[in-house]
């Protein structure tokens, strides 16, 4: 959103390029303490650690506390897992999502350049047709590019900010077992982050095939 609003703000968009500047100048931990500082300390609005806060969660099939609690039928279970979550998963996805906002915008900079898209303003199309129809599709290139690499720094952001908020998550697993050197475990979660860096590549590859008929041909 911050790149599409980049972008068609032009060159009077100085707060989302302050946007830009400051998300992917924070480092995730720093972000994380800055969350749990803000809306855990002074404002109590989110908790700052774990999954849950409820006494009896109930162990459901997924293993997952939320979705435990919807099949359960508690809502203040599954109600308190989302607050825990939301903290952890924003300090984690800022930083790649500030990356790709970035490409975003530039690629509909350039893409807002090109003839047909002054052909479109000439026809008299809505700046909202002009932007779905023939603008985004033509821009996703890059920033899906941009998709699949930052999906490395995400998962390597799973560690210390599942640290941070002690989560218990697949990052707070990998920093135990390091810690007390389960070859095993260490060996298994490799395997499983790398399986899935390897199929978020592919599903970008066919994503670019779909949005950008070139590729195919």
């Amino acid at each position: 959103m911050l790149g599409v609003l980049g972008a068609l703000a032009g060159r009077g968009g100085g707060i989302v390029r302050l946007a830009f500047v400051a998300g992917a100048s924070a480092p995730g931990f720093l972000l994380g303490l800055g969350f749990i500082y803000v809306f855990y300390l002074k404002l109590g609005w989110l908790p700052a650690s774990g999954a849950s806060s409820v006494a009896d969660p109930p162990r459901g099939p997924t293993r997952v506390v939320f979705l435990d609690g919807l099949i359960a039928g508690r809502t203040d279970v599954a109600t308190d897992a989302l607050k825990h979550f939301v903290l952890p998963a924003v300090a984690l996805a800022l930083l790649p999502a500030v990356a790709i906002g970035r490409v975003l915008r530039s690629s509909l900079i350039e893409v807002y350049r090109s003839d047909y898209i002054r052909t479109a303003n000439a026809k008299g199309l809505e700046p909202r047709t002009i932007l779905w129809r023939h603008g985004l599709r033509n821009a996703l290139s890059a920033p899906l590019t941009m998709t699949g690499l930052q999906l490395g720094l995400l998962l390597g952001g799973v560690v210390v900010i599942e640290s941070v908020f002690a989560w218990p998550g697949i990052g707070l697993y990998t920093d135990q077992s390091i810690g007390s050197g389960d070859l095993a475990a260490i060996t298994g979660v490799t395997l499983v982050v790398g399986a899935g860096y390897v199929l978020v590549n592919v599903l970008v590859d066919l994503t670019q095939a779909v949005a950008d008929p070139r590729i195919r041909l």
